[in-house]
């Protein structure tokens, strides 16, 4: 028994354990899989869905497919174009055709990062008012420098640190920042003091 028999008997298996849901019934996938047992469709038929991965596929392979995605893609096809002519002219080994494909790459990466850079400028330019730039990119600046409590009645606790995991544990979250300000205080370079 050969494969294409194999695939045939396992097509005729799906559609005899699904003959009673409609759900199936007349699904793509039923009509696909009675093409399977009957002998329209084979694996290796041109209609396979490996060759057509294999194609589709093919058109990512190639930088010049990938254009179709971008804007002002003319400028890039003409320069594309160009190198493409010019290799033609000159005889080429294999490794000549890997270098050219490699400069290609590289020119073709290059003009997608500038044409992406320049975009992305234009963009914080544009509309600078409801930029989520201008909104979260001066965020840190409030916490830059931090402000002690002037009157800390926490700063004669012997073990501040300990006592202000204690209060914020209990809940009292008041008394657990001043007790971290007081643990800072008395050892600034505590570094989980200062995380706390």
């Amino acid at each position: 028994m050969n494969s294409t028999d194999d695939l045939q008997e396992l097509a005729a298996d799906v559609i005899q354990s699904v003959k009673d849901d409609e759900k199936f019934a007349d699904s793509k996938f039923m009509k696909y899989m009675k093409q399977i047992r009957d002998g329209d469709v084979t694996a290796g038929s041109e209609d396979s869905t490996d060759m057509k991965a294999n194609h589709w596929s093919l058109e990512f392979e190639h930088p010049v497919c990938q254009l179709k995605y971008l804007p002002n893609k003319s400028k890039l096809l003409e320069s594309e174009n160009k190198d493409s002519k010019s290799t033609e002219e000159t005889p080429s080994s294999s490794s000549t055709t890997a270098a050219t494909t490699t400069i290609k790459e590289d020119t073709f990466n290059k003009q997608l990062w500038s044409k992406l850079s320049e975009q992305w400028e234009n963009l914080a330019v544009a509309d600078d008012s409801n930029s989520w730039i201008s909104e979260f990119g001066d965020f840190s600046t409030a916490f830059k420098e931090y402000k002690f409590a002037s009157e800390n009645p926490m700063l004669e606790v012997v073990n501040a640190l300990e006592e202000g995991k204690a209060r914020l544990e209990a809940g009292d979250l008041p008394s657990a920042v001043l007790c971290f300000e007081a643990a800072v205080k008395n050892e600034p370079e505590n570094s989980f003091a200062w995380q706390l």
